[in-house]
């Protein structure tokens, strides 16, 4: 059996101040030589290792953000303040048309903040769940709120999968170190505010934009909702004023608000008629012929109006859309 490290140095201690009456000694001298190589391997070797396991391990090289590189958006959009989405919906193509938009914003200027028409009340659910590793446990915590656990008949379609999606490639993105935000904007509430919704509503943007802009001067704001939410004027024939319309007119955002419209080509998508959900047909889904101005094989085509039209200031084309179901149905199976 070897003496431990410890013992040996205390040995070596003991051996080296001793007064060798006959220098000569050549065992006590070996057995001196012996210890003292036996002590510094061991110390060099625990040195190393210590030196080793101090050395944090290098991160591994980030990933390049890979965005829709056949998403060219105007300069007119890519310089806005604020970038209203307008989609019709419980559809799939919208709103990966809308993270598309995002991810541009998050590519092109380092920092992007996402808003979307959902209770602001669910915002702490929403951060915790950004937080989280998007396993299933933590999909169904988020789940349990009144948005999204409403009896499926009752769904419009901003509680469904596709929205989910939105939300959870924020949560990817944050968790690869990006600077990217949501934060929920809607406002039910009516007791004792004689403000319109849709007012409510774009104070709530207004507040959490200030708010960070004076952390990140250069993110942008891109917000999603209806079509009657999202337009930056009140388009013709409808007595109430959209929500974008208090925010391109308001002083803080003056000229800085572009309006888009998601336009398709006609299929399926989940919403509310008559009061009660389900899937429902907008139209035969279409495609023209090649050499149309619409190609079959664009997945995005985006065109400026001249001037602002019904209150949105160009649109992009998501092609054919198709049904997302409520995120519920799904979570629940």
């Amino acid at each position: 059996m070897s003496a431990s490290p410890g013992f040996d140095l205390f040995v070596l201690n003991r051996l080296r101040n001793r007064s060798f009456v006959a220098s000569g000694d050549l065992k006590i001298q070996h057995a001196v030589g012996v210890m003292c190589r036996r002590v510094l391997s061991a110390f060099t070797l625990a040195a190393v290792v210590a030196a080793c396991t101090s050395i944090p391990a290098a991160r591994p090289a980030p990933v390049p953000l890979q965005c829709n590189s056949k998403l060219e958006l105007p300069e007119a959009v890519t310089r806005a303040r604020i970038v209203l989405v307008g989609e019709s919906h419980g559809t799939n193509e919208m709103p990966r048309a809308f993270v598309d938009i995002a991810c541009h914003f998050l590519k092109e200027r380092g920092a992007v903040s996402i808003g979307v028409e959902m209770p602001q009340a669910d915002q702490a659910l929403i951060d915790t769940y950004l937080a989280s590793s998007g396993k299933p446990d933590d999909r169904r915590a988020l789940l349990r709120s009144p948005h999204w656990s409403r009896p499926i008949p009752q769904q419009d379609g901003r509680a469904s999968d596709a929205m989910l999606q939105v939300i959870d490639w924020v949560r990817v993105q944050r968790q690869a170190g990006r600077a990217a935000h949501l934060f929920a904007f809607d406002d039910e509430t009516r007791a004792g505010d004689s403000r319109s919704r849709d007012e409510r509503m774009a104070a709530n943007v207004v507040a959490v934009v200030t708010t960070r802009v004076a952390r990140l001067p250069h993110e942008a704001t891109v917000l999603l909702g209806g079509v009657s939410r999202m337009a930056k004027q009140t388009p013709a024939g409808r007595n109430q004023r959209p929500m974008g319309s208090y925010l391109a007119d308001g002083e803080l955002f003056a000229h800085g608000v572009v309006a888009l419209l998601l336009a398709d080509r006609g299929g399926t998508a989940w919403q509310v008629r008559n009061g009660h959900a389900a899937v429902y047909e907008f139209g035969k889904c279409h495609q023209p012929a090649v050499g149309a101005v619409y190609r079959a094989t664009d997945p995005a085509f985006v065109r400026a109006f001249a001037h602002v039209m019904d209150g949105f200031d160009g649109f992009i084309d998501v092609g054919c859309i198709t049904v997302s179901v409520p995120a519920a149905s799904i979570a629940t199976k």
